[in-house]
């Protein structure tokens, strides 16, 4: 990683005068333009820089809206980080209406954020939403009747990144990013999706669509898809020269993976180390089903029961109930050019990605989740009660604790302590550490770095 010159640490503060607020402006977007997200963050999505550099916007409770709410905070306009000092459940859907945010849902204390509602970007007429992070919540919408919703909808945003994000539910598609680019989804659960309330009267139990103008940079990796019917994913790159990439994902109970339902992929998918397994909601699997137009690289796939698949094209191939849908579109010989992504054997993948995807700590849904993956077992629909309460959604997650923080800037005494900065400024957390993050944004990484631990190793 590259270090920051000595100057690096000056802070933001009232008292600089406009000199150095301009030098410093100008070593920040330095910093910018060679760091990552976070660490970790990889994919066409890691270049957000989400809300580096602005205010520590604190959640102080569960509201739905109002002042300490999660919502207001995404109603705030200019750069923010948004921390918890609360966990528990947030009843109705949160809206990003500004650019330039992170959400570390990974301060969130004991049991973290769980969001009975939909995450939703809804900007200003005419404008897109750019530069998102969102880490480590639980998004599980309510039931609906006679419309469709999807769990994140995040259409016309560009430089996003999902980070260890679980979701539920949703009876469209799990996740909307039509018309989005240099997006990532990475390490996220993608769970369940509804089979009922669709407004044209049919299950529409779908996993992801990434289609439209605009529509390219896409990265996918490292994720969990299960109990989809269709749609893992919906994936057409729509701008030339801006592939889609889709790798070391584990897709469970579907049957059909990739669709693109009449949307023409102007620029070619790769398909690279993905775990494709049957469940008992349809005895025939469909892992792709190509456009005629399309253009799509493919390594590593790997079937569970019948093993390596990367040529749906070769006729002389004849293994039902895994079946071709399409022999449509050209293969290519190399992969897409795309952002770097580390990347496993599929068996690997599928081992890793059930021992580190989603939410931490896990919730119930999501630990059934992943013991039904392991077992084959579940099915398509909502698993819940019709209206599950706070003890539901939290049964088995411990409480915690809010740290002492003095001087209210977001990060805890011993945190400051331990780095050398001072827990009475209530301006350093935008002091910007050897590490070249700022250190609001080392804090909140330490805190992800914690939850995850080792669960990303070889044991389930």
């Amino acid at each position: 990683m590259t270090k920051v010159p000595k100057t690096n640490f000056i802070t933001f503060s009232k008292s600089n005068n406009f000199l150095l607020l301009l030098m410093l402006l100008f070593s920040a977007s330095n910093v910018n333009a060679e760091l990552s997200s976070f660490p970790g963050a990889e994919g066409f999505g890691a270049v957000s820089i989400g809300g580096r550099g602005g205010k520590v916007i604190k959640v102080t409770n569960l509201n739905s809206n109002g002042p300490g709410s999660l919502q207001a905070a995404c109603e705030t306009k200019g750069p923010r980080i948004v921390i918890f000092e609360v966990g528990g459940v947030i009843r109705g859907d949160v809206a990003i209406k500004h650019s330039h945010i992170t959400i570390a849902g990974q301060t969130a204390p004991g049991p973290g954020i769980t969001i009975e509602g939909r995450l939703l970007s809804r900007p200003e007429p005419w404008r897109r939403l750019n530069d998102i992070i969102v880490r480590f919540i639980r998004i599980r919408p309510p039931p609906t009747t006679g419309h469709a919703g999807d769990a994140v909808q995040m259409p016309d945003t560009e430089r996003v990144i999902l980070d260890h994000v679980s979701m539920s539910w949703a009876n469209d598609e799990m996740i909307d990013i039509c018309h989005s680019s240099e997006f990532t989804i990475q390490w996220c659960t993608i769970e369940e999706s509804d089979t009922e309330g669709h407004g044209k009267g049919f299950a529409h139990n779908f996993g992801i669509i990434s289609a439209y103008p605009n529509s390219g940079n896409i990265s996918i990796h490292h994720n969990l898809f299960a109990h989809h019917s269709r749609r893992s994913p919906s994936l057409s790159p729509y701008v030339p020269g801006k592939p889609g990439d889709f790798r070391n994902n584990v897709i469970y109970n579907f049957h059909e993976g990739l669709t693109h339902d009449g949307h023409t992929p102007l620029a070619p998918i790769n398909f690279i180390s993905n775990y494709y397994k049957r469940g008992p909601s349809s005895d025939r699997i469909f892992p792709f089903e190509f456009h005629k137009k399309g253009k799509y690289y493919l390594e590593g796939n790997f079937i569970d029961g019948f093993g390596e698949f990367n040529n749906p094209w070769d006729r002389r191939l004849k293994f039902p109930p895994w079946i071709q849908a399409s022999r449509h579109g050209k293969k290519l010989d190399r992969p897409a050019d795309m952002a770097p992504v580390t990347t496993y054997m599929a068996q690997e993948a599928y081992r890793k990605v059930l021992a580190g995807a989603g939410c931490f700590p896990r919730d119930r849904v999501t630990t059934r989740t992943i013991r039904e993956v392991m077992e084959g077992t579940g099915k398509w629909g909502r698993n819940a009660p019709p209206n599950p309460s706070d003890e539901w959604f939290l049964e088995g997650l411990v409480g915690g604790k809010v740290l002492k923080d003095s001087d209210g800037d977001g990060i805890p005494d011993a945190w400051e302590d331990a780095r050398g900065l001072n827990k009475r400024d209530p301006n350093d957390y935008n002091r910007i550490m050897p590490s070249g993050y700022t250190a609001i944004e080392e804090y909140i990484n330490d805190r992800a770095e914690i939850l995850i631990g080792s669960r990303k190793g070889e044991k389930l």
